[in-house]
């Protein structure tokens, strides 16, 4: 694909290499909730066992790669579980308002749309 975006561009445009990206989900919690908790990474959240909110589409209850695999791997257990969308603006609203402590949102979102 790089070749021919390439092959394609005037001759005055230059096509850089790509930068490396990978689209995963993140546990993402506002800068006030990291520093009243103290949180740091994902094994901080068992601290504050049943006692935080996490926010995010349906199925992240039932994953490996979701409340499954947080409390399997750091023992993390969740307040409650609030089913909203998939890093969209319900759960991203959720976390800015307070609804929610801890959000799984995307890694690919852009800083403005993914910065509570």
């Amino acid at each position: 694909m790089q070749n021919a975006l390439t092959v394609a561009l005037p001759a005055d445009l230059q096509v850089l290499p790509y930068g490396m990206a990978e689209d995963s989900d993140a546990f993402v919690v506002t800068r006030e909730t990291a520093q009243k908790y103290g949180l740091t990474s994902l094994a901080d959240l068992k601290k504050q066992n049943g006692k935080l909110v996490i926010g995010a589409a349906p199925e992240v209850k039932k994953r490996e790669v979701g409340a499954v695999g947080l409390k399997d791997v750091y023992g993390v257990e969740f307040k409650e579980f609030k089913s909203l969308d998939s890093s969209g603006p319900l759960v991203k609203g959720a976390l800015k308002k307070g609804d929610v402590d801890v959000a799984n949102l995307f890694t690919t979102d852009s800083p403005a749309s993914a910065t509570p």
